[in-house]
């Protein structure tokens, strides 16, 4: 009898240490698909994409073709152009964080340089400007520097490309690490006028 009895409490151990190792496989089971659920929720996030500077280029059809190219071949730059400045100031109040460099013609069409650069500044305190001009004379340098814009950022045309590139590499380089541009006001471009009739 206690011979049948030791066998009958092995037989129960057995069936017990049975059980413990499938209640374990069990639990081990829940925990993957808890984990893999959890993976699977888990946001996905997409390598880090560097933020290329972006440039508005404001100039007449044929000079900002050519002043373009010499951007567009740099893979590190964003571009957008516009032939007169009218656009110019709609594409920056349509995207008024988006811009880290404003480059004008002098002579661009629409709205004048000088305007635009006023109405530029009312907008930004520091939104960098490039200016172009067929010639550097001193009532153009006195107005745009009544203006804010110094001397040495504005450029006489023709302009050999590579300089051009530099020069505005350079700007880039000085600027692009003073901050936010601190918008003040939007540019109420209705109130502008145009050039007149070339």
């Amino acid at each position: 009898q206690n011979l049948h009895n030791l066998n009958h409490l092995g037989t129960i151990s057995a069936h017990l240490g049975v059980l413990r190792l499938w209640r374990l496989r069990c639990l081990v089971y829940i925990w993957a698909i808890v984990s893999y659920q959890h993976v699977l929720k888990a946001p996905i996030t997409n390598p880090t994409v560097p933020i290329l500077p972006r440039i508005l280029l404001a100039e007449d059809a044929v000079a900002a073709m050519n002043l373009a190219r010499v951007l567009f071949d740099d893979p590190d730059l964003q571009i957008d152009v516009v032939t007169d400045g009218r656009r110019a100031l709609e594409r920056l109040n349509q995207a008024p964080k988006a811009f880290d460099l404003v480059i004008l013609g002098y002579d661009v069409p629409g709205v004048s340089a000088p305007e635009c650069v006023a109405f530029i500044k009312q907008m930004f305190r520091r939104l960098p400007i490039l200016v172009l001009a067929e010639s550097l004379e001193e009532n153009q340098l006195s107005e745009l520097a009544e203006l804010g814009i110094r001397q040495d950022r504005v450029l006489e045309k023709p302009i050999e490309p590579e300089a051009f590139a530099a020069k505005v590499k350079g700007v880039l380089s000085e600027e692009i690490g003073s901050g936010p541009h601190n918008i003040v006001a939007p540019i109420h471009v209705q109130h502008l006028s145009c050039n007149p009739a070339r």
